[in-house]
């Protein structure tokens, strides 16, 4: 009988070698199936764009060509037609579901309110709302949608949306956020890299996504059935928005780079609206914490902020200084909401967009401030067969 032959034993370094070596191949693959087959498999709300850095798919959850929460339009308008085109962020995509009857989230965007109360006063499409932006930009980034995409719609006016919640606070001059595997992901611009036309990211796709997956998760009050934060994150949210609000700060000059970006933006898109003889004017958009007591003392107890640091009107001055200074009309309606939020809830809880009695109050201040528009455009324009403007 022949002696067995004993197997070698491993040392404990070959031995993590050995089942190390499947690991890291399968993680190779992973991250390469990630990067090949982000527009396959990741074909969501979102794709890369190199110019803006993000867009909104075409035709998801009915978008037009452009991916604007809008239908397709022909660029020549209809005689006797006016077309506003409202250019903006997530507000022109949030709109809450009435149950009873069923509708369409866009049916109670600000956007299609105003353009059901324009129908009603001129006639069906005598004067076209146009839905156009994406959510999570800024002017900066909306001034490049507008050259893209927008200005291919022909508008006779564009609004700009400017939010007073982040729209400054977004605006850092070097940031620019990109979409992988439908993920945010914010890069400095000066050093951004691609390869065949997509982003090179120097991280792992894999531990990108589960680790933002998380986090989404963990920011939602899953008690709730709207969407809504939970309060720590929230809070959060709130606080970082404070920043543009700080008197000190802005008498420091720590918010600069920002304010000096986005209003170099904002003075641009003036320059272009008046070298393609396009009307415009800007409409500036109020925060929940400017309008509920409650939302801003949550944020300062639990952050242990000084409530006299804050000017809660701030922003809406550096707006309406840097839109005079190029005299462009703007709406400002923080004493709108100010007013009606004494009365009612404006906003979504903890979501930071209106519900439906914000979109409905926000359609009727610019319906308001509008017509004069409006009005004029009809009266200067008889030839084309323009409707009688209604009564005052």
């Amino acid at each position: 009988m022949e002696a067995s032959v004993a197997k070698p034993k491993l040392s404990p370094l070959k031995r993590a070698v050995f089942y190390l070596i499947p690991l890291l191949l399968t993680w190779l693959l992973i991250e390469i199936g990630l990067i090949v087959l982000d527009p396959v498999f990741f074909k969501g709300f979102w794709q890369y764009d190199p110019d803006i850095g993000f867009r909104v798919w075409p035709g998801f959850q009915h978008s037009n060509k452009f991916g604007f929460n809008d239908i397709d339009r022909t660029p020549e308008k209809a005689p006797g037609t006016y077309r506003i085109m409202f250019l903006g962020d997530s507000y022109n995509w949030c709109g809450t579901i009435p149950p009873d009857p069923p509708r369409s989230p866009k049916d109670m965007n600000y956007t299609a309110i105003l353009q059901r109360m324009f129908d009603k006063a001129y006639g069906t499409n005598k004067v076209e709302i146009v839905n156009a932006g994406y959510p999570a930009t800024h002017t900066a980034e909306e001034l490049t949608i507008l050259k893209k995409y927008g200005l291919q719609e022909k508008p006779d006016l564009l609004v700009l949306g400017f939010f007073a919640g982040n729209d400054l606070f977004d605006g850092d001059p070097y940031r620019k956020r990109i979409i992988v595997n439908q993920l945010y992901l914010d890069i400095d611009r000066r050093h951004e890299m691609r390869f065949m036309g997509y982003p090179i990211i120097p991280q792992s796709r894999l531990w990108m996504l589960l680790k933002q997956e998380y986090q989404a998760w963990k920011s939602v009050d899953h008690a709730e059935k709207t969407g809504s934060f939970s309060q720590q994150t929230y809070d959060a949210m709130v606080t970082a928005y404070l920043t543009y609000f700080d008197k000190k700060k802005l008498a420091h000059g720590d918010l600069d780079p920002n304010i000096h970006y986005i209003f170099g933006a904002l003075d641009d898109m003036c320059d272009l609206m008046k070298q393609d003889n396009i009307d415009f004017k800007v409409a500036i958009y109020p925060c929940d914490e400017q309008i509920d007591p409650k939302v801003f003392q949550s944020a300062v107890k639990a952050f242990k902020l000084n409530p006299d640091d804050y000017d809660m009107a701030q922003v809406q001055r550096l707006v309406a200084d840097a839109c005079n200074k190029k005299g462009i009309p703007y709406l400002d309606m923080l004493s709108d909401f100010k007013a009606a939020g004494q009365k009612e809830t404006l906003y979504v809880l903890r979501n930071t967009h209106w519900n439906d009695a914000g979109n409905t109050l926000a359609a009727q201040s610019m319906y308001r401030w509008l017509q004069p528009t409006v009005d004029n455009y009809f009266k200067t324009h008889p030839a084309e067969g323009s409707p009688v403007p209604p009564p005052k």
